[in-house]
């Protein structure tokens, strides 16, 4: 049997949040959002800080992502820092991207110690299903651009993909 939940985060692994995403977009036609989550300077908190405070920031955002988000969302860790939220029905662009600064905002925090103090945020990228399509490849390429985007301007924000064009 193969593990379905990341061990650290108890967050469904990118395996089966992917088989999740793909069976909800193919059995429904409810506008759905791809949300590409990743923290900002988690490595150098692994550095500074060691892999135990790495893993405590980890632990501490899929309790806010659990906290943040509905029990019928799809919620992943997809990789060492990056995280992946599915939402279903969700058409409200505005009260979305509200929303997600807010999610932004509480997901800041500054970590200190060891004469050093680093400051750890979010970018955030997001795809909607009505403008990228009914393909979680798709959709998941659209919000990681859209990430990455905001990584290159300075970190700590929210960033949709629309139309092959970021915004």
């Amino acid at each position: 049997m193969k593990l379905e939940r990341d061990r650290l985060t108890g967050l469904y692994n990118k395996e089966k949040a992917m088989e999740l995403i793909r069976e909800c977009l193919n059995n429904t036609e409810e506008e759905g959002v791809a949300i590409v989550i990743d923290i900002d300077n988690f490595q150098r908190i692994n550095n500074l800080f060691g892999v135990e405070s790495g893993d405590l920031i980890l632990q501490d955002t899929a309790n806010i992502l659990r906290e943040f988000f509905q029990e019928e969302d799809i919620i992943s860790r997809t990789s060492g820092d990056q995280f992946i939220v599915f939402l279903r029905n969700c058409a409200d662009d505005i009260n979305l991207n509200i929303r997600l600064h807010e999610l932004c905002a509480s997901l800041e925090q500054e970590v200190s110690g060891r004469e050093h103090l680093c400051k750890i945020s979010a970018s955030i990228g997001v795809a909607l299903t009505r403008e990228q399509g009914r393909k979680i490849d798709d959709l998941y390429y659209a919000a990681s651009m859209a990430m990455d985007e905001v990584k290159k301007n300075g970190k700590g924000s929210v960033n949709f993909y629309h139309d092959h064009k970021i915004s």
